[in-house]
């Protein structure tokens, strides 16, 4: 038994013992890809949250701008490494987006996230509603 001397007496008669302890040992490989298991879903976990910001502030922009943002929903369009003004290099996310200003056409809109922080957002250009007419003054 290669256990045996660890503990003297441990798992002499516990042959279960044994086997437990031997079916749990991780090899390099099966360890490399826990590692590379845990990095994706840290990553995930990472983009989720930066997802939810540049959700949150699409809502407050369309709500500054009188539109509307259509289905409540942001699409991941593209990624890449970019450096910020300090010079720190940031995953660079571009998201894209429908709204609406008059609620008969759909328009798209873009936002731009340089790693936690909103770069910028631009809409299309679209129709706006026309003005309520000031009330005759006779």
């Amino acid at each position: 038994m290669a256990y045996a001397g660890i503990i003297p007496g441990m798992f002499q008669g516990h042959p279960d013992c044994l086997a437990l302890m031997r079916s749990l040992m991780l090899n390099l490989p099966q360890l490399f890809w826990l590692f590379l298991m845990a990095l994706a879903g840290c990553y995930w976990w990472s983009a989720h949250g930066i997802k939810e910001q540049a959700f949150r502030a699409v809502k407050d922009y369309c709500r500054r701008v009188d539109v509307v943002m259509l289905d409540d929903s942001l699409v991941l369009r593209g990624f890449w490494f970019k450096r910020d003004a300090r010079g720190s290099l940031r995953v660079w996310r571009s998201f894209l987006f429908e709204f609406t200003s008059t609620g008969d056409e759909r328009y798209r809109g873009r936002v731009i996230m340089l790693g936690h922080a909103v770069d910028w957002i631009e809409l299309e250009p679209h129709r706006m509603e026309p003005a309520d007419p000031a009330p005759d003054q006779d």
